[in-house]
């Protein structure tokens, strides 16, 4: 038994759509960009927000599947693995890529359930409701 572990788990928003490429034995592979943001505020309170892309693929019968509803902006987890590889450009320079190979995508929000979600947090607002209310904030006024 290996003492190693290679294991990788991202939750962010596809940035571009996936595309489905199929490879020499027909195994459907599908690729998508993941932007991760992490934000921070430093000792002057000034909020910061750094952003990293990551490449993902997945392979066999579930890329296939999902490459019919994921889209741009969709929020999704993915467990999997780091994978590099090197590539040799013109001239002979060599170039590495690091990607994700993905053993799980699970859609965490669409792209339009959060706009429709951010839609009515503005409308409450306009209002002057501010954010809805919790079951103690009820139990409070009565």
């Amino acid at each position: 038994m290996s003492n190693c572990l290679n294991r990788v788990m991202l939750m962010g928003n596809i940035g571009a759509n996936p595309e489905l490429a199929f490879g020499d034995t027909d195994n459907p592979c599908l690729k998508l960009s993941l932007a991760t943001t992490d934000t921070w505020r430093d000792k002057n309170q000034e909020r910061h927000e750094r952003t990293e892309w990551h490449n993902v693929e997945m392979w066999g019968p579930r890329a296939k599947s999902l490459s019919s509803f994921l889209t741009k902006g969709t929020r999704v987890w993915v467990d999997g693995s780091i994978r590099s590889r090197t590539v040799e450009g013109q001239g002979g320079s060599k170039r590495r890529y690091t990607d994700i190979r993905a053993r799980d995508l699970i859609v965490v929000e669409s792209r339009r359930a959060r706009e429709e979600r951010d839609l009515r947090r503005t409308d409450l607002s306009v209002m002057g409701a501010g954010s809805p209310a919790s079951p103690m904030d009820v139990a409070l006024a009565s």
